[in-house]
């Protein structure tokens, strides 16, 4: 065939007969053999053509152009010994019925590619992963270091809890804090000396999508408060000071109670506001990367708050949970929604100077601002004990351990409104468990000798183990966010935490106080 000869292919044609060969037989047997590859779960289409293995072709086509075709079907006919001259003409009204070869390929890949993705997915739910989007994110997050000892922070003898209230003359002055202007856009970690990530100020999911999904969140937790039927003992708790209410839904323990148990809704019409507030799909979004952020940055944290919270369902099919949309949620047992002020001014939820002491001492509660305020004059999270002011954008989250550090929130301007979400696990709860499913009177009563010598020591060693379920900073730099290297480190070493000597050494990583202001 002569090099500007014009081959003129039609794409469709009826099946006729060459010489010595039956090509409705070929294409028959062709396609009997691709389908039964397909019904296998095979697509050969996806990097190979069918005609590169029968003609010779090397280059893989992906467009059957024109020209492609024509050399395709001047390698065919060759093959068979007869020249373009001897083909017969194609039929004078070619059709075909269905869709055509290419729109079935399409659509096999595709359905290739969806059922790879939902077997990530799987894997990612039976392994505990985060998706790779995450991990990829997490890679991109700034860090400061704080020159402190997370694990120097009060902890109750059992280490479930933290210590009760600081007395206010331990506290700095307002006017010695020092504001650290985090611009709420990149997710940004506290380190502290020994490389531990205690605190993540969490952005929100850069998608431009993301700003409806917060305002209507916020309009969403506003007509919860209208609607909620709320009195004056929704107001009556430590950290509002009468000047906010609060709602809580999720199990507890402790004060008496004999069991765990959902924390009491009594008025049903606040039950009912507080189940659609839950069920909002902009909340479930914003639960949901929460979810994400906890389990990014502090992977062994998450992990222990949910088997705690699975155990607990599985022995009390009546404790309810908030709803996550997380697979292997959730990570936090209660949920409370911090609505609005009492009076005629614009709600505002400033809360007083207080430790979430109740709280499990070593995971991190999460807070998340709503409302419409300058985060550059007011809401800003105070850690009351390192004296520092964070900057505190509505649609953002700050996670952190409550119940270790003192903590409030500053004033927003008069007119503006600030709401928040809560999440957290009361450290009874895990109390509970680590007795085997029973509480301290039953345990002690039950048990042997041997029992109450194991659990004085698991007491002694609680703090220091939990202090081995944060992240570690280089864990999550070599792409770590579980810790299993360390941890395989540790079980052949037996080093554990590492020395004193190790951890006196100076950080080469950005000191927070060149961010303070």
């Amino acid at each position: 065939m002569a090099p500007n000869d014009i081959l003129p292919v039609p794409r469709n044609f009826k099946a006729f007969r060459f010489k010595n060969v039956d090509l409705e037989a070929f294409l028959d047997k062709e396609n009997k053999f691709r389908t039964s590859f397909e019904d296998a779960g095979d697509y050969l289409d996806d990097v190979v053509e069918i005609e590169d293995d029968c003609f010779g072709v090397e280059e893989v086509v992906d467009d059957e152009s024109l020209a492609d075709l024509a050399v395709a079907y001047d390698a065919f006919v060759n093959a068979q010994g007869q020249t373009n001259e001897d083909a017969p003409s194609p039929a004078a009204e070619p059709s075909i019925d269905g869709p055509s070869r290419r729109q079935k390929r399409n659509a096999a890949r595709t359905r290739r590619k969806r059922d790879i993705r939902r077997l990530e997915a799987t894997g990612r739910r039976k392994n505990g992963d985060v998706s790779k989007d995450a991990q990829r994110k997490a890679l991109q997050a700034k860090h400061v270091v704080l020159d402190f000892d997370v694990g120097a922070l009060p902890v109750s003898n059992p280490g479930f809890i933290g210590r009760k209230e600081v007395s206010p003359d331990q506290l700095p002055p307002i006017s010695k804090l020092k504001r650290f202007n985090w611009d709420g856009k990149t997710t940004t970690l506290l380190v502290d000396r020994k490389d531990r990530i205690w605190t993540v100020l969490g952005a929100g999911i850069k998608d431009k999508s993301w700003g409806g999904v917060v305002d209507r969140a916020t309009s969403a937790i506003a007509k919860f408060h209208q609607t909620a039927g709320l009195t004056t003992k929704d107001f009556a708790n430590r950290r509002s000071n009468g000047r906010y209410s609060t709602v809580h839904k999720g199990p507890s323990f402790g004060g008496g109670q004999k069991r765990p148990a959902n924390m009491a809704i009594r008025r049903k019409t606040t039950r009912k506001a507080m189940d659609e507030l839950q069920k909002n799909a902009d909340i479930q979004r914003i639960l949901g990367h929460t979810g994400t952020l906890y389990k990014t940055y502090g992977y062994k944290l998450a992990v222990e708050s949910s088997e705690c919270i699975r155990s607990l369902t599985s022995q009390f099919p009546d404790i309810e949970p908030p709803k996550y949309p997380n697979p292997d949620g959730p990570y936090w047992a209660a949920f409370t929604v911090n609505s609005a002020n009492v009076g005629p001014s614009e709600p505002q939820v400033v809360t007083a100077v207080h430790t979430d002491f109740g709280n499990y001492a070593q995971s991190w509660c999460a807070v998340t601002a709503f409302g419409k305020f300058d985060p550059d004059l007011g809401g800003h999270l105070v850690f009351w004990n390192l004296g520092i002011a964070i900057r505190f954008p509505p649609g953002t989250t700050i996670l952190f351990p409550s119940a270790l550090i003192t903590h409030s929130n500053l004033p927003t301007q008069p007119g503006e409104t600030r709401y928040s979400i809560v999440q957290y696990t009361a450290g009874g709860l895990f109390r509970w468990i680590s007795n085997g499913g029973m509480s301290d009177k039953e345990f002690l009563s039950t048990s042997t000798a041997e029992q109450l010598a194991q659990r004085d020591q698991m007491r002694k060693d609680r703090a220091r183990s939990g202090l081995r379920k944060y992240t570690r900073l280089f864990e999550l730099e070599c792409g770590d966010y579980k810790g299993e290297a360390l941890a395989e480190e540790s079980e052949l070493s037996s080093l554990g935490e590492s020395s004193d000597e190790e951890d006196s050494r100076p950080s080469k990583r950005v000191k927070i106080e060149t961010l303070l202001t």
